[in-house]
């Protein structure tokens, strides 16, 4: 499949870059991420009013672009500049279930923090 020219991807309207997403994502991928950032924003009780509205955009956003790449989108270039978009994809496609918000910000806690030194 031909990588996208600039011109021809749609405008997200939430913040999204859909250059730096269909080059990182496949389409089952942006669906499993839309799907995640939306029962976020409406089973996460932690979630004030202003992020479960980025939320929802910014899955609205991945849904628009996973139904315009189409269903046999693989991604053009992925060379991992969204590690943790990654990270909760493969959680999700992997468990068949919601990734519950606590445990992610979990696993990221742990990746985040450096190993002492010896």
């Amino acid at each position: 499949m031909e990588r996208m020219t600039r011109l021809e991807l749609p405008i997200l309207t939430h913040g999204g870059n859909a250059e730096l997403l269909s080059d990182e994502l496949d389409h089952i991928e942006m669906v499993a991420l839309s799907g995640l950032f939306r029962l976020w924003a409406l089973y996460e009780p932690s979630w004030t009013p202003e992020q479960r509205t980025q939320l929802i955009g910014y899955s609205a956003d991945l849904e628009e672009l996973a139904t315009w790449v189409g269903e046999g989108w693989r991604a053009a270039n992925p060379v991992g500049a969204l590690p943790v978009s990654h990270m909760l994809v493969t959680r999700a496609l992997s468990r068949g279930n919601v990734v519950k918000i606590k445990r992610a910000k979990h696993s990221l806690d742990r990746a985040r923090t450096p190993e002492p030194m010896r």
